[in-house]
């Protein structure tokens, strides 16, 4: 999605402002209002909340690229469903809801990208969804793994744990039974499920 950026260079609109980001900075809290569009210019952003039992609930990560409140700054209820977390350091693009339809009003390329944009993250919502409402971690993650083709490179056990809403302690014994019984192989931080 680094084509947002490039329409932005290209077209040098004039609302859009950038702030800057430490790694582990707190952007927007959960249940703060949205009213603009964020888009990452450098850096990484997740999005996370938190179950009653307190496990990490990962909505979204996003890098480069990629935005984040185009699916709530148009909402009746524009409230950030968790936590907006730098996760490097990181420089973000803004632009105001009243600026963004201009944008969108004035620029056919941008509006075509910002609904490719929205319509991914319509497909994503509805995985995590899914993901979400099997009951072991088992399920989770042998859907989780069909998603990415059998194949996925971890950054860490605890990222695929965020993505499932699961402890990483939780995803580690699952992980070590897979092993034993043959049914998954971790080589070079790269997970393979066999079917």
């Amino acid at each position: 999605m680094n084509h947002l950026i490039s329409l932005l260079k290209e077209n040098e609109f004039k609302f859009v402002t950038t702030s800057s980001f430490e790694k582990d900075e707190i952007i927007f809290n959960e249940n703060a209002t949205c009213n603009t569009l964020g888009l990452i210019l450098e850096g990484a952003v997740s999005i996370i909340s938190y179950s009653y039992e307190g496990k990490n609930i990962v909505f979204k990560n996003l890098k480069k690229g990629d935005c984040f409140g185009e699916n709530l700054v148009f909402s009746s209820e524009p409230f950030y469903k968790g936590n907006v977390i730098s996760t490097s350091n990181t420089t973000i693009a803004f632009i105001k809801k009243e600026d963004l339809i201009s944008i969108l009003q004035e620029n056919k390329n941008f509006l075509i990208e910002f609904l490719n944009v929205t319509s991914e993250f319509t497909k994503e919502l509805n995985s995590k969804i899914k993901i979400l409402s099997f009951d072991t971690t088992f399920e989770r993650f042998t859907y989780f793994m069909h998603t990415h083709k059998n194949s996925y490179n971890m950054k860490s056990i605890k990222n695929i744990a965020d993505e499932l809403g699961v402890s990483r302690e939780t995803l580690s014994r699952l992980l070590a039974k897979l092993q034993d019984e043959e049914k998954i192989i971790i080589f070079n931080n790269k997970i393979t499920l066999i079917d």
